[in-house]
């Protein structure tokens, strides 16, 4: 289902996107206050996909100490209520994966792609933010 991002311009307009997609030239300009809401309904698979689309990272969701299921909603999964919340390309890494279980009650670590060239498949630095991750690692 469409998610809203908010991409906000240097000259601070806020462009409002409907659906994730579009070239990968537009998606490489989001910058630090990229974002997007993260809810109960959504399923691992696609909420994986978006993170990928927006951050050009990879997101690992856990249940436990295996990988999700990607067809099953974060909701179902959790052992409780998943709070809805938005992720923001300025969070720090550490915060972000904090937040995350916090509001969903379920393990997330952000690494690198698979085919990211020197780097593939590392966990990112917890430091970090995502946007600071993003345009690194995209860069490379």
């Amino acid at each position: 289902f469409p998610v809203t991002i908010k991409i906000v311009t240097k000259a601070g307009k806020i462009d409002k996107r409907t659906k994730l997609g579009g070239s990968k030239k537009k998606l490489t300009k989001i910058n630090k206050m990229a974002e997007f809401n993260i809810s109960g309904r959504l399923t691992v698979g696609s909420l994986k996909k978006q993170f990928e689309e927006i951050f050009g990272l990879e997101l690992r969701v856990y249940k436990g100490k295996q990988f999700a299921d990607e067809k099953a909603t974060l909701a179902s999964i959790s052992a409780k209520k998943v709070e809805d919340f938005e992720c923001k390309g300025n969070i720090k890494v550490g915060n972000f994966e904090k937040r995350f279980e916090e509001a969903t009650g379920l393990k997330v670590q952000v690494a690198t792609l698979a085919n990211t060239e020197g780097t593939s498949g590392q966990l990112v630095h917890n430091e970090s933010t995502l946007a600071e991750a993003s345009r690194h690692f995209r860069a490379n």
